[in-house]
C-alpha cells in the first residue's frame, strides 16, 4: 500500500481511468529490471520489524541506489525485500521442524503472476494461487465450519473448499541467485541495528 501511494499516484490515476489493478501496472515496471536490481537493495521495516527481529526501532531504506538505478528498481527492489522479509519468516517456521512443501497465496499481492513468481524463486518452493480473494476471511470460515462439525478436521475442510488456479514451479538458478542476495540482505539489517536505535532518539 505504501507502494502505491507514495510511489504509484501516476498507476493509480491510470488505473481508475482503465479499470485496472494499479498494482499491475507497478509490477509491469518491475519486470524490466533483472533480479537483484543491479545491487539495489530495499529494507521494508516501515513500522518497524516484528518478524525475525522483534525491533520496533527499524526503519525502512533503500541501499545500494546510484545514478543508474531507475523508479523500475526502486520498486523492484521494494517487491523483493519485501519478499525476503516474509522467506525470513518462513525459514522460522521450518526451523521449528516444520515440513512445508508448497506456499498458497491469496488477496491482493497473489493477483500479480510476477510477484508470485518472484516468491516462488526466492523460498524455492511451489508457489500456489488459490480461488479466494479474502485469505484471512476464507480461513476463519473454514475453521467455523469444523468448529460448528460441518467437517472434522481443518485438513478435511481444505481438501473440500480450498481450490487452487495456478501453481508455480521455483527457478533452481535464479533461487541460488536469490539466496546469495538474501544474505546479504540480512547482513544489512545486522550492520545497521545500532544506527536504528540511533535514529529512534533522534525523532
Amino acid at each position: 500500500q505504501w507502494l502505491r501511494n507514495q510511489l504509484g499516484q501516476k498507476e493509480q490515476e491510470q488505473a481508475n481511468r482503465h479499470g485496472v489493478d494499479p498494482y499491475e501496472l507497478l509490477t509491469r515496471q518491475a519486470q524490466q529490471v533483472g533480479p537483484g536490481c543491479e545491487g539495489l537493495f530495499f529494507l521494508p521495516y516501515l513500522t518497524g520489524e516484528r518478524c525475525p527481529y522483534p525491533d520496533a526501532n527499524a526503519r525502512g531504506a533503500w541501499i545500494g541506489l546510484t545514478v543508474r538505478h531507475t523508479r523500475a528498481a526502486m520498486i523492484r527492489s521494494l517487491l523483493e525485500g519485501v519478499t525476503y522479509g516474509m522467506c525470513d519468516a518462513l525459514r522460522i517456521i521450518e526451523a521449528m521442524g516444520l515440513n512445508v512443501r508448497a506456499i498458497r497465496l491469496s488477496g491482493g499481492g497473489a493477483r500479480s503472476r510476477f510477484w508470485r513468481q518472484l516468491q516462488c524463486d526466492i523460498y524455492s518452493k511451489p508457489v500456489a494461487m488459490v480461488a479466494a480473494e479474502e485469505g484471512p476471511a476464507y480461513g476463519a470460515a473454514i475453521l467455523a465450519g469444523v468448529g460448528i462439525g460441518w467437517w472434522r478436521s481443518v485438513p478435511q475442510a481444505c481438501r473440500a473448499v480450498v481450490k487452487q488456479v495456478e501453481t508455480l514451479t521455483p527457478d533452481r538458478v535464479k533461487g541460488r541467485d536469490y539466496a546469495r542476495r538474501h544474505r546479504q540482505y540480512q547482513r544489512f539489517y545486522m550492520s545497521l541495528k545500532q544506527e536504528f536505535e540511533n535514529l529512534g532518539s533522534l525523532a
